[in-house]
């Protein structure tokens, strides 16, 4: 029974004599090992340096020592984590000989470090976050009144032009906490059906254009359609592609990128790659493969390549990844990332795929001149921004007023009547938009409600709102709010 245990167990075990011969060894220990019986440790096809550790533990172990150590074999090719245990085996009160276990941590040792990595990016996504959406009410306020003064001077003038300077800026400023909010998860998604080959072929076909020395191949099978925001799936695919080109360098090489349905391997390498994704069951995925011919990375730059500003390029702010694995968790995707030093790297993104058809989209309706009528409420806890966006509505033929929250906003429709329209921002302390939302809609079941933020998930929105993203121009702002009256 005791040797039956032995046998079954799923790790290295084996017996040594005093003499250093093996006695026994599991069926593990000869999977791993070969056959070990009969032979001393100094007959064993292993390296010197690694036989030389082996002698020096059993020396230790047979004077008494139980002996742990932990030590990297290459088994079956691939590098395991052992943690090694040599123990006296005594009979009475003398020592015949020693007993030895080896316990692959390796998987163990991966999901610590998998759990370390998560907790590392959740930390700094959060923070990230907060960042972009104190930033975002700032630079809303810079655009907002830019956009508005723009409308007030002669075009072609040399105000007009500083103002339009300054619309640039501020859309840049914007355009860096939204690869923030990507990476936090927190950004705005404009979701709509797409054809994931065509998109890939159209970017692909733009960064080509910049790319010097560098080939770029095309695998993209057809019909395979997601549904994504357009903007943020762009700027993922430009983000591999671009950081697959910066991998190989100065040198000729090729950049690869596929479009295929998902294999059940692939997800299952993605689930035990990415942490953070927990494949939907009954859904099927897409999988966007970049592939480069690089220098690969280490084991330690491979730990980082996610975190905001981290980058091993002599230019660029390190947003380019952080801001692609944002955009796949948005997406409920995942990321499985495979690279060996010198051999380059491969970025395989999974999205899930629609079932339905993409619909050509119906233009959009001109709005630059529209204007409203009638009292409009803002509520937005940061005084700077809500007086910017009164502003805007004002510009727009409102008669805004200003409420500081949403307990302020309900206590004032109890003394008024109920305005045309009414701009919120969604992320407020105490009462937040979506609860406000519903309850003046209890009181007020008509009421016509724009929701506006720079740090929230359209998935949690309420469904009966127009939602405007901050930062936000007047002409955006009059598109929205025309939409909520009509």
């Amino acid at each position: 029974m005791h040797d039956a245990a032995i046998e079954s167990l799923p790790f290295d075990v084996w017996a040594r004599d005093r003499n250093g011969v093996c006695v026994s060894q599991n069926s593990a220990c000869y999977e791993h090992w070969g056959k070990l019986v009969g032979l001393r440790a100094e007959e064993v096809n292993a390296p010197p340096e690694v036989i030389a550790v082996w002698l020096g533990h059993a020396a230790r172990a047979l004077a008494g020592e139980t002996v742990r150590s932990d030590v990297d074999y290459v088994i079956g090719g691939e590098v395991r984590h052992v943690h090694k245990i040599l123990a006296p085996i005594r009979e009475g009160d003398e020592i015949i000989g020693t007993l030895g276990v080896n316990l692959d941590l390796t998987e163990l040792r991966r999901l610590e470090r998998k759990l370390r990595e998560a907790q590392r990016l959740e930390t700094i996504g959060l923070l990230a976050g907060g960042v972009a959406h104190d930033i975002n009410n700032i630079v809303m306020i810079i655009l907002g009144m830019a956009s508005m003064a723009r409308r007030r001077v002669p075009a072609g003038s040399s105000l007009d032009s500083d103002l339009s300077t300054i619309e640039t800026a501020s859309r840049r400023a914007a355009a860096i906490c939204n690869q923030l909010l990507a990476f936090a998860g927190k950004g705005h998604l404009d979701v709509e059906l797409l054809e994931l080959d065509a998109v890939v072929a159209e970017t692909v076909r733009l960064v080509a254009a910049s790319l010097s020395g560098i080939a770029i191949e095309l695998d993209v099978a057809r019909e395979l359609a997601i549904e994504a925001d357009a903007t943020q799936l762009r700027q993922l695919i430009m983000n591999l592609v671009l950081n697959a080109a910066e991998a190989i360098g100065e040198r000729h090489g090729t950049v690869t990128v596929r479009v295929v349905a998902a294999s059940a391997e692939m997800v299952a390498a993605a689930a035990v790659d990415d942490v953070g994704f927990a494949p939907a069951p009954g859904i099927d995925y897409v999988a966007l493969e970049v592939r480069d011919t690089g220098g690969g990375m280490t084991p330690e730059t491979r730990l980082r390549i996610f975190e905001p500003f981290f980058t091993t390029k002599a230019r660029g702010r390190g947003l380019g990844l952080a801001a692609a694995l944002g955009t796949v968790r948005a997406h409920g995707g995942g990321l499985h990332v495979e690279t060996r030093l010198g051999e380059g790297s491969s970025f395989r993104v999974l999205l899930p795929r629609a079932t339905r058809r993409v619909a050509t989209p119906a233009p959009a309706e001109p709005h630059a001149s529209w204007r409203g009528s009638g009292h409009a409420l803002v509520v937005d806890d940061d005084a700077e921004v809500a007086a910017a966006a009164a502003r805007m509505l004002g510009e727009l033929g409102f008669e805004p007023r200003v409420c500081r929250g949403g307990a302020e906003a309900l206590a004032a429709l109890d003394d008024a009547a109920a305005p045309a329209v009414v701009l919120m921002d969604l992320m407020m302390p105490g009462l937040d938009g979506s609860t406000t939302l519903r309850r003046l809609h209890a009181r007020h079941p008509g009421l016509r409600v724009v929701l506006m933020s720079g740090f929230h998930d359209l998935a949690e929105s309420p469904l009966d709102a127009q939602v405007l993203a901050k930062p936000f121009t007047l002409d955006e702002l009059a598109h929205a709010v025309r939409s909520a009256l009509s």
